[in-house]
């Protein structure tokens, strides 16, 4: 079971008027989070969706954030996923400040698979091939604060 990390810098765009990480922005490093877990060898999110003619829809959402960062700040992203199903999954972020352990903030989001073919919207499993080669970052379902 593995973590996905990236580093990210926080940019002019993701800060309030004081140059402090805004907390609507955390939801932007979550999502870099989710890109880099789904890039692998056999491809990305935006490579699996075309091919198989899906997307992902989140159903819900939940962050907190602990301390501020400020702006041109380096993040750290760590990205897993819990709960891996049929058709949906949950991911865990969190961020820490640069190389530390300090959390800056944590978070979950839970999606489904669903098909975008011939117009209609509906469920689906996720691909063998999607689950295969994210299925490493797996891990069991323990930090998500939900009842399922």
């Amino acid at each position: 079971m593995e973590t996905s990390t990236i580093t990210m810098r926080v940019s002019k765009h993701d800060c309030d008027e004081t140059g402090q990480l805004y907390y609507g922005a955390v939801n932007v490093f979550f999502q870099q989070g989710e890109e880099e877990l789904f890039r692998t060898e056999k491809g990305s999110k935006r490579i699996f969706r075309e091919k198989y003619k899906m997307a992902y829809v989140c159903l819900g959402v939940h962050w907190e954030v602990f301390a501020t960062a400020s702006y041109d700040e380096v993040l750290r992203v760590e990205s897993r996923l819990e709960d891996l199903r049929e058709k949906t999954y949950y991911l865990v972020h969190e961020v820490y400040r640069g190389d530390t352990r300090e959390l800056v903030a944590k978070g979950w989001l839970q999606r489904i698979c669903v098909s975008t073919e011939g117009g209609k919207i509906g469920a689906r499993d996720i691909p063998d091939e999607v689950r295969d080669s994210i299925r490493h970052f797996a891990h069991p379902p323990t930090a998500v604060p939900v009842a399922r």
